[in-house]
């Protein structure tokens, strides 16, 4: 997964709906943090330096993880059970029943309306044409 606008603009988007709490929005925190996190003994979330970068404290700032960090990796176990929708459909429900019982209906009128993503991709493409006129450059 590489830092872009889109991926920390869904976070903000998904922390807004789903978090109640006083916490700061900190799309920084989950990337690095991730990478500490085990599932039956195993590391599933990796962070790839950029060439001539080391990781070795959490970034605080968004820009400077995107420059420090070339992309973050799933394990191939979980990469594998992501990219079925059946078994994504699980592990998705799953984290919204663990850790959003009370909030994860805020998720069902954006998924209806659209959230950020979708609302980007009707702009662009529905993004009117442009004029062009053409200039007469003499020689």
């Amino acid at each position: 997964m590489y830092i872009n606008a889109d991926l920390v603009g869904t976070f903000k988007e998904n922390w807004q709906l789903l978090v109640n709490t006083l916490h700061q929005v900190d799309f920084t925190q989950p990337f690095y943090y991730l990478q500490s996190d085990k599932v039956a003994g195993q590391r599933f979330w990796f962070l790839i330096p950029n060439t001539g970068c080391q990781i070795n404290a959490h970034i605080k700032s968004v820009n400077t993880l995107a420059a420090t960090v070339a992309y973050g990796s799933f394990s191939a176990e979980l990469f594998l059970l992501l990219i079925d929708p059946f078994s994504r459909n699980v592990i998705k429900e799953t984290l919204l029943q663990t850790y959003f019982s009370h909030t994860r209906q805020n998720l069902t009128g954006v998924q209806k309306e659209g959230g950020y993503i979708q609302q980007l991709e009707h702009y662009i493409l529905n993004e009117p044409e442009a004029e062009y006129r053409r200039i007469k450059i003499e020689t």
